[in-house]
């Protein structure tokens, strides 16, 4: 008997089948079967939201990290650039230098370092590179270069 014929008879007057007045019609709550199914699939939809949102917080993590590496290497080739080609080469040839923010690996003393060629006496070929250890993925050194030359003013 389906719902609607129960409520056909109930109109009429007439007298349902017990097994239906007591039966499904009149059950409030959930079983402790639904319950349990509930939790399930409510646990599994929680985990795979959590295996997607940590990728992406080491990815953010990951891309602060090359973002202060890349300003600061910019940074520092700005600096050189102020200062006279004769004093370029003495003052900042294979030279460290630190970055707030990002941690030197353990070869280093600091995570930014200076490597300028002199190899042809009018141009220098400015290197700086930032090395530093992952802050998401330990014993992981990353890496960034950026170069510029500098040539001599007659």
């Amino acid at each position: 008997m389906s719902y609607g014929s129960c409520l056909r008879q109930i109109r009429r007057g007439e007298q349902l089948d017990p097994v239906y007045a007591t039966g499904l019609f009149n059950q409030k709550g959930f079983t402790l079967v639904e319950i349990a199914l509930a939790m399930v699939i409510l646990t599994v939809g929680i985990l795979a939201l959590l295996a997607t949102i940590t990728p992406s917080l080491y990815s953010e993590q990951t891309s602060r990290e090359f973002d202060l590496a890349k300003t600061a290497a910019a940074n520092k080739l700005e600096e050189i650039r102020g200062y006279d080609f004769a004093t370029v080469y003495a003052t900042y040839n294979n030279t460290y230098f630190a970055v707030t923010g990002l941690t030197a690996p353990a070869t280093q003393t600091n995570p930014g370092f200076i490597n300028i060629d002199n190899s042809n006496p009018n141009l220098l070929d400015i290197t700086v590179t930032i090395t530093w250890q992952s802050g998401i993925q330990k014993n992981t050194n990353l890496s960034v270069s950026m170069k510029t030359m500098l040539t001599k003013t007659m």
